[in-house]
């Protein structure tokens, strides 16, 4: 900066001096506390205020804050540097606490099939966009997983996570395929029944002496013979005229 001196009454002439405006050292600079956060799986950039006196100061022309440690649960410490009119540096630490076990997704367990041993179907946690690790995030503990039922799965959070939470599967019988929705198929693919119908058709006689026009009619038509309905019409005529 500059100043410049001009004289007055008995002086005249002026003189101009340069003199240098430093920093404001943090000394007097007062940080306000963070709250506890809680775990997200994200940095978390927690907000404090920093203020000279009345002045509220602005992050990013006055100073800026560096984080540590500000992922997983501990204790979290936030550097302020200042920058601009202000120099030094000030630290402030929070607390990032865990997350509750039972505020995380559970996904369904479909049935289980019976096996007369103990059954441990795997369990799918998430957390936003996170998939908890068995053994890292949480921990399992089966009940009622033999017998056919409700099973009972009690997870416990570790690490990051904490409390407890259940969920349940069921155990079935395994049911056996039934024959019925086979669209009329047996176990090998072929057609049932198809045999039995062309071995009755082979009984039904072939002139119309003592003939079941019904059944003629049916034979008829299972063997494809072309034109079978206007033969069985002049079988029926003959009979009539005699």
């Amino acid at each position: 900066a500059t100043i410049v001196v001009t004289g007055k009454g008995n002086y005249t002439d002026s003189k101009k001096e340069n003199f240098t405006i430093v920093a404001k050292g943090f000394e007097d600079v007062t940080v306000s506390d963070i709250a506890d956060q809680v775990f997200t799986g994200s940095e978390i950039l927690a907000v404090t205020e920093v203020k000279d006196g009345d002045l509220v100061l602005k992050a990013g022309t006055d100073y800026v804050v560096t984080y540590e440690n500000n992922v997983n649960t501990g204790t979290a410490i936030a550097t302020i540097t200042g920058i601009g009119n202000y120099s030094g540096e000030t630290e402030v630490s929070f607390t990032i606490a865990a997350k509750e076990i039972s505020e995380v997704t559970i996904a369904d367990i479909k049935a289980q099939v019976y096996t007369g041993k103990e059954i441990t179907p795997d369990v799918v946690l998430t957390y936003g966009d996170l998939t908890l690790q068995n053994g890292v995030d949480y921990e399992v503990v089966y009940e009622d997983n033999v017998a056919l039922g409700t099973a009972t799965v009690t997870i416990t959070g570790i690490g990051n996570y904490v409390g407890t939470t259940t969920t349940t599967f069921a155990i079935k019988e395994e049911v056996p395929e039934d024959p019925s929705t086979d669209n009329g198929q047996g176990g090998d693919g072929t057609m049932v029944g198809t045999d039995t119908k062309k071995e009755n058709a082979s009984s039904v006689p072939e002139t119309s002496d003592g003939m079941n026009p019904f059944l003629y009619s049916l034979y008829l038509s299972a063997s494809g013979i072309a034109g079978a309905a206007t033969a069985l019409k002049r079988r029926f005529s003959k009979k009539n005229k005699k």
